[in-house]
C-alpha cells in the first residue's frame, strides 16, 4: 500500500538510510542535463547545461583551477546536487529540493535480511544555488534496497527558472536528473569531448548564467 508521508519524515528516513551506509558512499554520482531558454535583443537564447557546467560554475566561484579535483554528486540525505572535492568536502550546492509531497511504498522480503525494497514518488521544490525561494518543481521516483547505498536509483524531471543576468531575461529550464542504474555521473575526469560542447543558438558569451564555460582552465570551454 502506498502512503503519503510529510517531507520531514522522508528526510529522517533518508538520513537513517545514509547514516547506516559507509560515510564515503553516501554521496552518489549524478547525471544532469538541461536546456535553458532566455531572450535578449537578438531573440531567443538557448543553452545546453550539463553536469560539467555546474562543476565549472562552482570552480569559477571559488577560484579552483584544477577541475579534476571536483565531482558532481547527489546527496540522498538532504536531496541536493553538490559539487565536492576528492576529500568529499562540499564546495557548492548547485540545486536543492526541499518540501513538496512524497509517497512511499516499502516491500518486505521475509527470506532475506536487510532486503526491504523502498520506492518513493515525489514532487518537490527546486532551489537554485543559495536562493531560498523556490523557482520550480522536480518530479520523479527513487528506490533503494535496505541499507545498500549502491542500489539507490533516482530519475526525475525538473522545470525551473533562473533570474535575469546581464542583457538576457530570466531563463526557463527543463532538465533530467539521474542517479544510479546505468548512469555513471557527470564527473569531470571522464567526459572526453563532452558531446562537442554545443550550447545551442544564441549569444553564448553574454548569457551570464553558467560562467564555467568561460573558465580558461576548463578543457571543455570554447
Amino acid at each position: 500500500m502506498i502512503r503519503k508521508i510529510v517531507p520531514s519524515l522522508l528526510a529522517l528516513a533518508l538520513l537513517a538510510f545514509a547514516q547506516e551506509s559507509r560515510a564515503q558512499t553516501n554521496l552518489l554520482p549524478v547525471t544532469f542535463n538541461a536546456i535553458c531558454t532566455s531572450t535578449n535583443t537578438n531573440g531567443l537564447v538557448k543553452e545546453i547545461v550539463r553536469g560539467i557546467n555546474l562543476i565549472d560554475d562552482c570552480a569559477v566561484e571559488h577560484g579552483v583551477t584544477n577541475l579534476n579535483d571536483l565531482r558532481l554528486v547527489f546527496n540522498p540525505t538532504n536531496f541536493s546536487v553538490q559539487v565536492i572535492n576528492t576529500n568529499g568536502t562540499n564546495f557548492c550546492t548547485s540545486l536543492s529540493f526541499p518540501g513538496g509531497t512524497t509517497f512511499t511504498n516499502t516491500t518486505t522480503n521475509s527470506t532475506l535480511t536487510g532486503s526491504n525494497q523502498t520506492e518513493i514518488v515525489f514532487q518537490r521544490d527546486v532551489l537554485v544555488e543559495t536562493n531560498l525561494t523556490s523557482t520550480g518543481l522536480i518530479s520523479g521516483t527513487a528506490s533503494w534496497n535496505g541499507t545498500n547505498m549502491s542500489d539507490f536509483k533516482l530519475t526525475a524531471l525538473l522545470l525551473y527558472s533562473e533570474p535575469a543576468t546581464g542583457t538576457n531575461s530570466a531563463e526557463v529550464c527543463r532538465a533530467v536528473l539521474n542517479v544510479g542504474g546505468n548512469h555513471q555521473g557527470d564527473n569531470e575526469g571522464g567526459h572526453g569531448n563532452e558531446g562537442n560542447g554545443n550550447h545551442g543558438p544564441g549569444n553564448h558569451g553574454d548569457n551570464g548564467k553558467h560562467l564555467g564555460w568561460q573558465n580558461p582552465n576548463n578543457p571543455h570551454s570554447h
